[in-house]
């Protein structure tokens, strides 16, 4: 979204100007489909931090696990299908405003699950008024309001009252403050003994919490009848209505409170890390593996692990005759995963969401044609002979890859250059295209399918060049010979990138050049 807008104010395109046949709705669409998951996102580590101190300081193992698992993962996938809510306003029409209204409804499902499991833990258990855990309980009352006011934004009907004014202002902080912060203050609370071999003074620390319980909740629990009373969003002022006044002054005066409790909190962080009482290994109980080394812990942590056999191995430790349910493979082995191939698939997997985009933009506009230069002014045959080329360089990687596997060094630099001149070639054939287009006064700002066009195959052959660049180094190493020992990783996440460089062009050969030839 942010190349497209760069795109559009700096080179006179037109993905979102109404002027040159964009679509706003288009802006809005793509912000949101990647803006609300973020949110849930976001609140995922919050989530964790919650089911690790509730059951610690409850004295008692997290109700539920398996569920409480399961819907961390329902969470992240229904939160892609319900951005629409944001834009019942738009004009949609009513199949989408359906869709979204349910997805929207859905998600609360997973979501109080977790509350049901946390509230359960708490149950019958014997639990310490620390400061974590009271952060974690005010955590789960101002999630709860979160939710429920939440979940009116899946009904079209109240949401088309609610839109863009101070309900939704008040919404999302009891998500972004009410929810997340105050589990990342009870998450601080319970794990800076640990990073520091300090604890936090208790006593500032409830000074602290109370000043931000009460400044948080006089700020925006008042947000929520000014919003219903019609205050918009977005605005320096308002006018001298009926209730206006006082209302935003006692909101205005929350903020003082939370203020306050951020000094507190500054306060004790800086004194309590130079003056603080020793923790120790395990101030709080504890039963997970952090807790089984020293505060704050070695650069590796353990020299070996402790022997793992359920979900809380410090309580198995101490306690051999009640231990938990074994789970999974009862081993001290510790398996460190490729670093290489975990960074390379997760850039995969955000570029697949950036090409995803671009792809979808371009069959957006091309649904609905514009008047001049479109798909008729590309060269399809000379498009798909250097696409031959791009493609069979995926095979002559692969076959520098088994080279490699096999020590076979002359082998490996044969198919690796090849490699190379293949990428070349299909650089050489989309520049020859472009200097074309530019010939008959096509350019990113001629229209609509120049601009959509330009950037989709632009920004693929950008990441062509990344990685001609990517193997132009390798080849050097291996020229080098400083290249068997302890590369192979490297080299072979090249090649993860090297051939989605290759799918991705598939998709764009079929949307691009192919889709027009059926039309």
């Amino acid at each position: 979204n942010l190349a497209m807008i760069l795109i559009d104010r700096q080179l006179q395109g037109h993905f979102f100007l109404p002027i040159g046949g964009g679509s706003p709705v288009l802006w809005q669409h793509i912000f949101w489909a990647f803006g609300h998951p973020e949110v849930y996102i976001m609140a995922l580590p919050a989530f964790a931090i919650v089911s690790e101190i509730i059951p610690v300081f409850s004295r008692k193992p997290i109700f539920g696990y398996e569920f409480v698992a399961a819907s961390s993962v329902a969470i992240a996938v229904l939160s892609l299908g319900v951005w629409g809510h944001h834009m019942f306003t738009v004009g949609m029409g009513r199949p989408l405003d359906v869709f979204f209204a349910i997805s929207s409804m859905l998600i609360a499902i997973p979501t109080g699950v977790k509350v049901l499991n946390w509230t359960a833990t708490m149950l019958g258990g014997r639990i310490r008024f620390d400061v974590p855990m009271l952060c974690c309980i005010a955590f789960l009352i101002q999630f709860l309001v979160a939710g429920l006011t939440g979940i009116s934004h899946a009904s079209v009907a109240l949401d088309w009252q609610t839109k863009n004014s101070y309900f939704l202002v008040a919404h999302f902080h009891f998500v972004a403050v009410g929810a997340i912060v105050f589990a990342v203050l009870g998450g601080l609370q319970y794990w800076f003994p640990k990073m520091s071999g300090r604890m936090l003074s208790e006593r500032l620390g409830k000074w602290s919490f109370w000043l931000m319980v009460i400044g948080f909740n006089m700020t925006f629990i008042i947000q929520h009848f000014l919003g219903l009373l019609g205050m918009p969003r977005r605005v320096f002022t308002y006018p001298d209505l009926p209730n206006f006044t006082w209302m935003n002054m006692l909101s205005t005066t929350g903020v003082f409170f939370m203020s306050a409790a951020a000094l507190v909190l500054v306060w004790n962080l800086a004194t309590s890390f130079f003056r603080g009482k020793v923790a120790g290994d395990n101030p709080w109980d504890a039963w997970t593996l952090e807790w089984a080394t020293t505060s704050p812990p070695p650069h590796e942590n353990f020299v070996a692990l402790p022997p793992i056999r359920g979900r809380r191995p410090l309580w198995d430790l101490a306690n051999p005759d009640r231990p938990d349910p074994i789970v999974g493979e009862n081993s001290a082995a510790v398996t460190l995963p490729d670093h290489n191939k975990v960074g390379i698939l997760s850039f995969i997997l955000s570029e697949t969401g950036f090409f995803a985009a671009l792809i979808l933009a371009y069959l957006y506009f091309y649904a609905r044609p514009q008047a001049g230069p479109g798909p008729k002014e590309l060269n399809v045959p000379r498009t798909l002979v250097f696409s031959v080329c791009l493609f069979a360089s995926s095979f002559t990687f692969w076959r520098s890859e088994v080279a490699l596997t096999k020590q076979r060094r002359g082998s490996m630099l044969g198919w690796l250059a090849l490699t190379i001149l293949l990428g070349g070639i299909f650089l050489v054939g989309q520049g020859t295209e472009y200097w074309k287009l530019f010939q008959t006064g096509v350019d990113l700002s001629t229209n609509l399918f120049s601009t959509t066009f330009f950037t989709l195959t632009g920004f693929h052959g950008l990441h062509v060049l990344l990685g001609l660049i990517a193997l132009l180094i390798f080849l050097w190493a291996a020229w080098e010979g400083d290249f068997a020992s302890g590369r192979g990783s490297a080299f072979k996440a090249a090649g993860y990138y090297w051939h989605f460089v290759d799918v991705v062009w598939v998709f764009v050969l079929l949307t691009v050049y192919i889709l027009p030839l059926l039309r």
